[in-house]
């Protein structure tokens, strides 16, 4: 009863905010096809448990597409990413409520669909490939963005360059892939 006790004051110390964001980016393989960056979207949620001044642990759970495209062919595989991020916050200016931040942590990523597909003038021929894939993916995100506050929540803006570890198989290529990703989002915090 006591350890419950001690433990419940201890969580209600702890300030947990939420937020969710969505992005664009560009996304390709190292040692690809090296011919084009595919666009891409993004968007996920998050929680931010702050531990001490400015300093924060950060869960993401966010859905995302990486991939590389050609002249002639785009490869697209569809992930659902987890990643546990460490936070840093500073504020520029207390009464104006802008801040900065940084993050950087590792992120597993599960795929669930992907494809390629075929251009071939006016007709594109989608072949779906998720069978023949590697289905986890594991590397490291960084980022840093600005915020300022809005209300009850803050708004932030923010880049996010992602670097997979882990080769990829992936048909069309004969040796192994590595995911890498800059994207740039726009996100609300409460």
């Amino acid at each position: 009863m006591f350890l419950g006790l001690v433990c419940t004051s201890a969580l209600a110390q702890v300030q947990v905010s939420k937020g969710s964001f969505v992005g664009i980016g560009l996304s390709f393989f190292k040692s690809g096809y090296g011919e084009g960056y595919l666009p891409r979207v993004n968007t996920g949620v998050f929680a931010r448990i702050h531990v001490q001044d400015g300093l924060g642990v950060r869960p993401e759970m966010v859905y995302s597409q990486r991939g590389e495209q050609s002249n002639r062919n785009s490869v697209i595989l569809e992930y659902i990413d987890f990643s546990v991020l460490a936070d840093y916050r500073y504020d520029l200016h207390e009464a104006s409520g802008f801040s900065v931040h940084v993050m950087t942590g590792p992120m597993w990523s599960r795929m669930f669909q992907a494809s390629i597909h075929s251009h071939d003038g006016a007709t594109t021929v989608a072949t779906d490939i998720y069978g023949q894939t590697t289905l986890w993916d594991f590397g490291f995100l960084f980022g840093g963005g600005l915020g300022i506050d809005i209300g009850h929540g803050s708004m932030f803006l923010e880049s996010r360059l992602f670097l997979g570890t882990k080769g990829l198989t992936i048909p069309t290529f004969g040796y192994p892939m590595f995911s890498r990703s800059l994207s740039f989002v726009v996100g609300f915090e409460f």
